[in-house]
């Protein structure tokens, strides 16, 4: 491959990965969406064409870039649109075709998170065509959530579970959460290394908006997410020991809840501010310097200009209070 060759279809694969952050909203919704579904496309088409030259194609797939290209397309296999999952494994399932994975340079830990994908079958078409089928509507959620042990693209994975776990549509976020909860379970409380890393990622996008890679309501997701892992009746007394070690997770837990009731007049994003402060005072009843840090969240939501969110607010801290009187009342 030339220079001139190479500079293009740099610049070309690196169009079609920004094109994957697009998530443009109007009146008719998400359509961000469709530019994503393109993008797919033409990297699905542009893999198949460079693998059939057979050339080596090392200094176009750089670790950044392959890494870039497979978090952000396992990302839209759990996003909240079937259309645009139905796409996105489709894709991964191509990118992860032997002949693919060793092109494009996937390393040990992506060929052996992949058979959760191709489920153990030979890499040919026939896989592909059976994986898509396989993956259809919600069933992508389980096999996708393995992606979380792959540490370089984490974030991204973390961002399309909570797209979906913060969708208004009721099957959708049930389905997100159901799968996450899961791996939890069988893989996050197993491994404290993994669950802590797991926890880590997620309170440092909810503190750092300017890390996110969507609109807004990603942000509304990762604080469900955190609400889910503290209250899912499934899995929290096995998983939250684990992934709360110490004072200083709950203390980071904390201040995202602050930051989050101190917006103005995002409602989802207060609702679930208060799903989370609630959370926290259920689990940690006697922690004054918990308690203490929760402090701002609890007086911004009773005193918000809202009444909305005062209402919801001074029903929920009054039903914990019931029960754990003292630490609410010193607060």
């Amino acid at each position: 491959m030339d220079g001139i060759a190479l500079t293009r279809l740099s610049r070309t694969f690196d169009i079609l990965l920004e094109s994957l952050r697009d998530y443009s909203l109007d009146e008719r919704g998400d359509v961000g969406s469709w530019v994503r579904r393109e993008a797919m496309h033409s990297i699905e088409r542009l893999v198949q064409g460079l693998a059939s030259r057979g050339s080596s194609h090392t200094a176009l797939f750089t670790r950044r870039r392959a890494n870039s290209m497979l978090g952000l397309v396992v990302k839209q296999a759990v996003e909240q649109i079937d259309s645009v999952r139905s796409v996105a494994v489709q894709c991964l399932a191509t990118l992860l075709q032997d002949q693919h994975c060793a092109m494009i340079g996937f390393g040990a830990g992506v060929r052996g998170i992949r058979q959760e994908i191709l489920g153990g079958a030979q890499a040919s078409d026939s896989a592909v065509a059976a994986t898509q089928t396989r993956h259809e509507g919600y069933e992508s959620f389980p096999a996708m959530a393995r992606w979380l042990e792959f540490e370089p693209i984490r974030v991204e994975v973390l961002q399309g579970f909570a797209l979906s776990i913060g969708s208004a549509t009721h099957s959708i976020s049930q389905q997100a959460s159901s799968a996450l909860c899961r791996w939890l379970l069988e893989r996050g409380s197993v491994s404290d290394a993994l669950g802590r890393g797991f926890l880590l990622d997620l309170l440092h996008l909810c503190a750092d908006d300017t890390q996110l890679l969507g609109h807004a309501r990603v942000h509304v997701g990762l604080l469900r997410t955190l609400v889910l892992i503290l209250t899912d009746a499934s899995s929290s007394d096995l998983v939250v020991p684990r992934l709360f070690p110490n004072r200083e997770r709950w203390l980071s837990t904390c201040a995202v809840a602050v930051k989050a009731s101190r917006c103005s007049s995002d409602i989802p994003r207060l609702m679930a501010s208060i799903d989370l402060s609630s959370a926290i005072l259920i689990r940690q009843p006697n922690a004054r310097d918990v308690m203490e840090m929760l402090a701002p969240a609890i007086h911004s939501l009773l005193c918000h200009s809202f009444p909305l969110v005062r209402r919801a607010w001074a029903v929920r801290v009054g039903s914990v209070a019931s029960t754990h009187p003292t630490p609410i009342a010193d607060t």
